[in-house]
């Protein structure tokens, strides 16, 4: 039976009531996911998808303005994993929240104070040279671990050094060109104000067509 992990961010997780392309696939999919999840994030997906049988990996990575940080001074011996915030999947031992440097996470309201001193520390002491460098290693770690697996990949930058952030360079995937999709799932948003960004269901179901014509399986109509 044909399976499709999907990794990403919310351009990757479908909103209840709302056209995605995930559902267009016509195939079983294990969807990763989840809104605002940074590139370690991602990594840490990775990981959950190759613990399962699917045929074929779709990883689309994010921005490397995304941080992650703990909401309480409580203790726990939980899995890192289950920490994370996921705001499609709310429950009350998501103790780790991830962000970007310009906006907490817009579903999980931080108080003003805590707002003020996440977006301060980031104005005084990052770097964002270092930080879109690091998320590059990050990125070529989760593509070499994906690619040795034995499963079937392909992956986007996304919004690792997408030319809306301004001026960008070239990185070096060689190692993982092959593997590439033509596609950039962030080039086709149309809509800031919603939560997966694409709302235009003629456009998901043309992202199914794309990522259907790599995997070679017919998308169900």
């Amino acid at each position: 039976m044909n399976k499709l992990a999907i990794l990403g961010d919310s351009y990757c997780r479908p909103i209840t009531g709302s056209s995605h392309f995930s559902q267009m696939l016509g195939i079983e999919v294990i969807n990763y996911s989840w809104a605002g999840a940074s590139n370690h994030n991602i990594c840490q997906q990775a990981v959950e998808a190759l613990k399962e049988d699917a045929d074929t990996v779709f990883v689309s990575f994010t921005s490397s303005v995304r941080i992650s940080f703990k909401l309480s001074e409580e203790k726990t011996t939980k899995e890192l994993y289950s920490r994370y915030y996921r705001p499609h999947d709310r429950r009350a031992e998501q103790d780790l929240l991830t962000s970007t440097y310009y906006q907490t996470q817009r579903e999980y309201t931080l108080s003003a104070q805590k707002t003020r001193l996440f977006q301060n520390y980031h104005k005084e002491f990052t770097d964002l040279a270092h930080q879109v460098d690091e998320n590059y290693h990050m990125i070529c770690s989760c593509l070499s671990r994906l690619s040795t697996s034995g499963k079937k990949i392909i992956w986007s930058q996304g919004g690792f050094e997408h030319p809306s952030f301004g001026m960008v360079q070239e990185w070096d995937f060689k190692p993982w060109q092959v593997n590439k999709i033509n596609l950039n799932l962030w080039d086709h948003a149309d809509s800031p104000d919603s939560h997966q960004h694409i709302v235009n269901p003629q456009t998901h179901r043309w992202i199914a067509d794309q990522i259907s014509k790599v995997i070679n399986f017919p998308r169900q109509r």
